[in-house]
């Protein structure tokens, strides 16, 4: 029988992932999405928590293209509403209703130990 090694998301129960540091950046992803939500909703009273989380979730997916183009290259925005930049690589998890391992929803978890192990 093997054994695997898995991480559960800190932030979100039921987010599974096989790499630690693919937990840990999805954790910091939502930990600054959270954080971006809170002064969204304080430069804008009239967004709904759910819009404000969206958009939360889209800033902090993007932060480091985000980022470079407010410091040092203005260009980059235009590229990422251009959809042109290059998107961050965040398998992770937005399955609400069950389990995921990387990103993919687990029904089964007979079944995802199998299809993990076998990846």
């Amino acid at each position: 029988m093997a054994v695997l090694t898995m991480y559960a998301s800190s932030r979100k129960p039921g987010v599974f992932f096989m790499d630690k540091a693919k937990a840990d950046a999805h954790d910091k992803m939502l930990e600054v999405a959270e954080s971006m939500a809170a002064v969204l909703r304080m430069f804008d009273p009239s967004l709904s928590e759910s819009q404000a989380e969206d958009l939360g979730i889209k800033i902090a997916s993007n932060r480091e293209v985000i980022g470079r183009g407010l410091t040092k290259k203005p260009e980059l925005l235009s590229e990422l509403l251009r959809g042109e930049a290059a998107a961050p690589e965040f398998d992770g998890g937005e399955t609400i209703a069950g389990a995921t391992v990387d990103g993919v929803p687990v029904n089964d978890p007979k079944i995802a130990l199998l299809n993990a192990s076998a990846a």
